[in-house]
């Protein structure tokens, strides 16, 4: 040892650090003063500083001295080589009973971790996303429990289970393509495993089912009763299952079987719980048995390949129409496929409510036409419809919708809503409470490049003005006193340049407010009232707009002259707009610009 530095600042993540004779310096934290452990943490101001963070090969000692008392290594602290994305070794000691979570998180050229034999606990999201993991060691005959998705996406070959463990959390090695081989100890109370397939104890239940076998085929035995949560999630190789008597298939079952074509479900089946078959790319077809009395939220999110779901028709509590998912009833629709041809689709004139993600995906639809008695939507109903263009709201939809259930869809540039509505009002299709107080949904496409909020309006809500595609400059009245979360967020191809607030208090805003897929803060020119940018610049998520200007310094132009036309930049060139923001791309044509105290017209 070279250094030992102590610090007493509460402020920082570690209380000592050390730097040894190879360079390495660790950072602890006194985990026990009592039982004299510590744990390994980060520097404190990490990271934003790379130059201290952890990287190459690490060996961390079973003790260290801090002050006059000597501290056993037992912990590795929660973050604590989080993106460390230099890091390709580290030799934990024998010492260390816990891996905290997120403690090794997108180490991404990290290969090799020896794990001691007492460890006992692996956190959440460990070493998610260690792409380049391959090595463990041996798996730790004293380990309790794995946390959720502490392998995710990582290159594990093998897992051994000892008598120790008890609890597997969900997704833990979910995307993990070279997974292929499970063993248990006989000894195990809680699980067993049969041709590398990991069950409950009593074989009723698959829990894990590993993402690098290559089995074209797979017969569920016959007495497994419930398919386990993520049992099969992001599976590679699986291309047709049959199961005979599973009466339960748990949240995201089949998440991500990227191979999954068909699924004909056992005549046993009962439950199929929220995401069941979440992100499989391939299923184009799905038959439920009539035995199905229950179907939980959003089982078919993302399978961007599904085109008809079929119901046994002595179903008692689902159908379909037209390969539609409908309660038997009709009166809810649970999922319309995301790969269904059609363009257009009038709901059931029955239904009363649409479930979560409804619609979820579906590209092809460019007109939706609602049902008059349709009386709730569920959030985000129609999310990532990209096609959809038209929608039509009947009368009977009840108070209290926000613009969540048209998330993410860009191409909207018609809201019609029924006269007869008693909640809601579409202006200029723009859709409104009925009293115009609040603002719900700007429909995204609208043609037009600058909008002015009424002045009736108070309350601007969530995803009011998500993913605008034209719209460059809003004006918002003095009476708006609140913006909800998540209010304007814009797309980093289609952003709007400049908001306009007319009043000289600030409304309240969160932290989201303008922030989304990006932080329109960073982009937008923010325009006050004279004699008001001292309180805006006092005020939260206000004061993180990068340009502020009051009304008078908005200045017009009405002819200049170029110096050089055209001219031609690139994007590594300190290009300035009138407003001095700096341009992160380059000047399209006709768009002025200043460079070297010229003034130019992009080519």
């Amino acid at each position: 040892m070279l250094l030992l530095v102590a610090f007493v600042n509460v402020a920082q993540a570690y209380d000592f650090y050390e730097v040894y004779d190879n360079g390495d310096t660790i950072w602890y934290r006194v985990y026990s003063k009592m039982d004299k452990t510590c744990e390994v943490t980060y520097n404190g101001i990490y990271p934003s500083d790379d130059s201290l963070r952890y990287t190459g090969t690490i060996n961390i000692p079973e003790k260290v001295s801090y002050g006059s008392q000597t501290y056993t290594v037992v912990r590795i602290g929660i973050g604590a080589f989080e993106c460390c994305d230099q890091l390709v070794e580290v030799t934990i000691p024998k010492t260390v009973t816990e891996i905290g979570g997120f403690a090794f998180d997108d180490c991404t050229r990290l290969k090799r971790v020896s794990l001691p034999s007492v460890v006992t606990y692996i956190g959440g999201c460990a070493f998610y996303g260690c792409t380049s993991l391959s090595d463990i060691g041996e798996w730790p005959e004293s380990l309790k429990v794995i946390d959720y998705l502490a392998f995710y996406n990582t290159r594990i070959n093998n897992l051994t289970i000892h008598g120790s463990l008890e609890v597997i959390g969900i997704n833990v090695f979910a995307a993990c393509s070279q997974l292929q081989t499970i063993t248990v100890d006989d000894d195990n109370l809680w699980f067993t495993a049969e041709d590398n397939i990991l069950f409950n104890k009593d074989k009723t239940c698959i829990v894990l089912y590993p993402g690098g076998l290559t089995k074209e085929t797979y017969n569920v035995p016959e007495e497994v009763t419930k398919i386990g949560r993520y049992a099969f999630g992001y599976n590679t190789y699986l291309e047709e299952i049959t199961m005979t008597s599973v009466d339960t298939i748990e949240d995201g079952a089949f998440l991500g079987c990227s191979s999954l074509s068909s699924i004909i479900l056992p005549n046993s089946l009962k439950v199929i719980s929220y995401d069941a078959f979440s992100r499989d790319p391939m299923l184009s077809s799905i038959d439920i048995p009539a035995s199905v009395d229950s179907i939980e939220e959003a089982p078919f999110a993302y399978c961007v390949s599904l085109q008809s779901i079929n119901v046994d028709e002595n179903n008692a509590k689902y159908c379909d129409e037209d390969g539609v998912l409908y309660t038997k009833d009709k009166t809810i629709l649970l999922c319309y496929p995301a790969a269904k041809e059609d363009t257009t689709y009038t709901v059931n004139v029955n239904c009363e409510k649409l479930y979560p993600f409804t619609f979820f995906d579906c590209n092809n639809l460019k007109e939706i036409i609602l049902n008059e008695g349709l009386q709730s939507m569920e959030y985000s109903a129609f999310y990532d419809c990209d096609s959809l263009k038209y929608i039509y709201l009947p009368s009977s939809l009840e108070e209290g919708i926000d613009g969540d259930f048209l998330s993410s869809c860009p191409s909207l540039s018609t809201i019609d809503l029924s006269k007869d509505s008693p909640y809601y009002t579409v202006e200029d299709n723009v859709l409104f409470d009925k009293n115009m107080t609040q603002l719900i949904k700007y429909a995204p496409a609208k043609p037009d490049t600058v909008y002015t909020i009424p002045e009736s309006v108070t309350f601007i809500g969530s995803e009011a003005f998500t993913f605008v595609q034209n719209l460059k400059k809003v004006v918002i009245p003095a009476s708006v006193t609140e913006i909800s979360s998540n209010a304007f967020d814009c797309s980093e191809d289609h952003l709007i340049d400049t908001i306009v607030c007319k009043s000289t208090t600030p409304a309240k805003a969160y932290y989201n407010s303008f922030k989304g897929e990006v932080d329109l803060r960073n982009h937008a020119v923010l325009v006050v009232p004279d004699g008001s940018k001292e309180t805006y610049l006092a005020t939260g998520t206000w004061n993180e707009f990068k340009t502020i200007i009051t009304e008078s310094e908005v200045t017009g132009i009405n002819e200049i002259e170029a110096d050089n036309t055209p001219a031609s930049a690139t994007t590594d060139e300190k290009i300035y707009d009138l407003q001095g923001r700096r341009l992160d791309m380059i000047p399209e044509n006709g768009v002025l610009y200043i460079k070297d105290g010229k003034k130019y017209l992009g080519n």
